[in-house]
């Protein structure tokens, strides 16, 4: 069976033809299964259902190590604090002595495990200060994770 596509076919596509399109990509993946290679996938990017959107050079370069290391730029870095009881201010050095700095667009920090929310649980200033909206109790942990 051919693939219906209802861009082509002008109007919504039946049940019928959604079903038929179903089985008829169930049917090509079990063909292939367990002698997937690198040709195969190429051709089965370069198809018609997939055709036009990307073709196999498109995804060759998405996939090359090369071509997403030019993009994956920049260090991870992670800051430990324990609260004192009423603390909402971090800055200077986490409990490992790392002096926290950060690019406040790229920045999440956990209360206790739980991802903050930027705007409404806490601010960032001079790109070494994060102060929370609420204070902590004491004991508990703050992790800020930034890239540069």
């Amino acid at each position: 069976m051919t693939i219906t596509l209802r861009g082509t076919k002008g109007v919504e596509l039946t049940h019928a033809e959604l079903d038929g399109n179903f089985t008829d990509l169930d049917t090509r993946v079990s063909a292939l299964a367990g002698s997937l290679d690198s040709a195969k996938t190429l051709a089965l990017i370069d198809s018609n259902y997939i055709k036009g959107q990307a073709d196999s050079n498109y995804i060759k370069d998405l996939v090359d190590s090369n071509y997403i290391s030019q993009y994956a730029t920049g260090t991870m870095y992670k800051y430990f604090y324990e609260a004192d009881s009423g603390d909402r201010v971090f800055s200077d050095s986490d409990i490992r002595g790392n002096v926290l700095l950060f690019d406040s667009s790229n920045i999440m920090v956990y209360k206790n495990g739980i991802l903050l929310h930027e705007v409404y649980d806490f601010t960032m200033t001079n790109k070494n200060t994060i102060t929370l909206t609420l204070s902590m109790d004491s004991g508990h942990d703050l992790i800020i994770t930034t890239w540069m």
